[in-house]
């Protein structure tokens, strides 16, 4: 948003580095450099990892593990701005409407602890051609979280951050809260002839994150397979196998969804969120049918076909008199989605150490549908807490995952005579350059507005304009190795999917996008800014933002040596037996017809370009292993 001839290098009014108020034209963006340079901001970590593991062998097929791991996270963030920081606001015509702040500390320190015990009990034997495998598990988690922080302003006296030296403490916030659960499991799998196996396991899940009144819930999986090509010599086939599976499987509610939650301003408090005892985890059950085969000694194929059911999410839901209490939402278990999948893969080893050289390539595919099917609520859209983002995505009983909703513009004569208003004909409209219905005789000037589709009564039509599920995704990797030497390359593939460009909308207003520019524009195709801030409409959700969001990326590049053990024989006294040096870079390249910075932004259910969110960096890094 900064205007073009912006001088990020020049002094504030007292001297200080980068110009804060870098614009005139919109005072709300101001020098970023400028932030940099004056705070004084700390952040450490400290992360510690300890596991201990016992093995008992009661005989050659029982035996029992035993494990406990620890492991401890600690950060503390500090931020200074001292009291001759800049703000925009205030200040005298001599400091251009400038002001300091006074300056401000904020402190932060968070620590969490994981312990997770486990004993495992192994059953592990063959009676003839049978072969059966078990397992009896226990599994206790424990975390803890707490955290601290504290924000002050207006220093009483400069240069000495500490709380005790400001006039006003706004902020102070703190959290202490411990999560527990058990598992308990049982296994059991069944080989006969190495040719048909059976597979069964029960889970019983108990969590403090469950309303007391559903504390405990069972899952189960049992899957089964058969391998054809054990009793069938099938030609240029080496291996053809067939299996299903089916089960269940949940997800844990966050920590504050089952209980009451108070907001607390200035002594007093409000009732905000009514608890819910009875908070299950949402189940998912799937189906899941699938195929391998290893075909003419280089190939191998796999293919999986998964429906699954997810019953019970949560949901945040609206209370309204007399049934809230005072309360004005709660967490319940509400709505269903299902979804479909394919998954495909494709290995191939072209050429397997031929003189010394081997190439080997992996071909993934995979497609997802998702449609809720049930939502005994209300429809509500939601969307990105990005600064004044528009709410964009529709949640409603028949509607896929991901669908975009909002305004949309006229394309054809045909809709535009459709809701011809009163007086006008046809002949008064026209379709310029860019495909939109316009007043006719306008192209090229301030008047040239797209007209916006209206619904029955007159208003601006609510329809979808978008749906951010990809058509498939697919992904191709390539290893070829030679005398030491490994390159690697991946490609990601994404083909279909939109993606809601709300930087491009934000930055209209400013007169800032790229489209705007009409340098290299034919004439007869050149538009007025207004053209544009037309289609910006005070940040309104509306179609044309939305855009396709199909690229190719190159995912991985790496390039890799071994030394030879031999090589390293006289280096360091023979200490090192071993070494390897790998170059990789990431996120090389992309191609794409989306004109924002990266297409591969949010995820399918909410795939928007948020005005403050980083794009996807390019990482390249080195590494060294030594063996020794």
């Amino acid at each position: 948003m900064a205007e073009p001839d912006a001088n990020l290098e020049a002094p504030n009014p007292d001297g200080q580095p980068y110009y804060l108020r870098m614009n005139h034209f919109n005072g709300e963006t101001v020098n970023p450099l400028y932030t940099l340079y004056q705070a004084e901001r700390e952040d450490k970590s400290r992360r510690w990892m300890g596991n201990y593991a016992a093995h008992i062998d009661f005989t050659n097929w029982l035996t029992l593990d035993l494990s406990q791991s620890i492991e401890i996270q600690n950060s503390r963030y500090s931020l200074n701005n001292p009291a001759n920081t800049w703000t925009t606001s205030g200040g005298t015509d001599e400091t251009f409407g400038m002001s300091y702040t006074g300056g401000s500390l904020t402190k932060n320190s968070r620590e969490k602890i994981t312990k997770n015990t486990q004993a495992t009990l192994n059953f592990n034997h063959k009676f003839g051609d049978l072969l059966i495998k078990g397992k009896l598990s226990y599994l206790f988690e424990d975390r803890n979280n707490e955290m601290f922080e504290m924000y002050a302003s207006d220093y009483s006296f400069k240069g000495t951050p500490d709380f005790d030296n400001f006039v006003t403490i706004n902020d102070g916030k703190s959290e202490d809260f411990t999560e527990r659960a058990q598992n308990y499991f049982a296994i059991l799998g069944f080989d006969w002839k190495d040719k048909i196996l059976l597979d069964g396991m029960f889970r019983y899940d108990g969590s403090s994150l469950f309303g007391p009144d559903a504390r405990w819930n069972p899952y189960y999986r049992i899957s089964g397979a058969y391998r054809i090509s054990q009793d069938f010599d099938i030609p240029g086939i080496n291996e053809l196998k067939v299996r299903a599976a089916y089960g269940t499987a949940g997800m844990r509610p966050g920590y504050s969804f089952q209980y009451e939650i108070y907001k607390i301003d200035n002594g007093g408090f409000t009732q905000d969120q009514l608890g819910n005892k009875g908070l299950k985890p949402s189940i998912t059950k799937e189906r899941e049918l699938g195929l391998n085969v290893t075909f003419l000694d280089k190939f191998s194929f796999e293919a999986i076909y998964a429906k699954s059911v997810t019953e019970d999410q949560f949901l945040n839901v609206p209370l309204f008199a007399p049934v809230n209490e005072g309360f004005k939402s709660q967490y319940q278990n509400a709505g269903t989605v299902e979804s479909n999948t394919i998954e495909m893969s494709l290995g191939a080893n072209w050429l397997a150490n031929r003189s010394g050289f081997s190439w080997n390539t992996n071909i993934v595919f995979s497609r997802v549908r998702q449609k809720i099917t049930e939502l005994p609520i209300a429809p509500y859209v939601f969307g990105e807490t990005d600064g004044g983002a528009p709410k964009i995505f529709y949640v409603r009983e028949g509607e896929t995952y991901g669908s975009m909703y909002g305004h949309t513009w006229l394309r054809s004569l045909e809709e535009m005579a459709q809701q011809l208003p009163e007086g006008a004909s046809i002949s008064d409209y026209e379709i310029n350059s860019d495909g939109y219905v316009i007043p006719a005789g306008t192209q090229g000037t301030p008047e040239e507005l797209a007209i916006k589709k209206l619904d029955e009564l007159g208003n601006p039509l609510y329809t979808k304009i978008g749906d951010g599920v990809p058509d498939f995704n697919m992904g191709i990797a390539n290893t070829l190795s030679y005398k030491g030497f490994t390159l690697y390359f991946l490609f990601d593939i994404k083909h279909g999917g939109d993606v809601y460009n709300g930087k491009g909308q934000w930055v209209t207003r400013d007169l800032r996008n790229e489209v705007m520019d009409m340098s290299g524009v034919p004439e007869g195709q050149k538009k007025a800014y207004d053209y544009y801030v037309n289609f910006y409409d005070t940040n309104i959700a509306n179609s044309y933002w939305v855009e396709d969001a199909s690229f190719v990326k190159l995912r991985e590049l790496s390039l890799g040596y071994r030394i030879p053990t031999a090589a390293l024989a006289s280096f360091a006294k023979g200490t090192f037996k071993g070494a390897n040096i790998k170059f990789v870079g990431r996120n090389l390249l992309t191609f794409t017809d989306y004109s924002g910075y990266d297409p591969e932004v949010g995820s399918i259910r909410q795939p928007y370009d948020g005005t403050y969110k980083y794009p996807n960096f390019r990482n390249m890094a080195v590494s060294l292993t030594l063996e020794f």
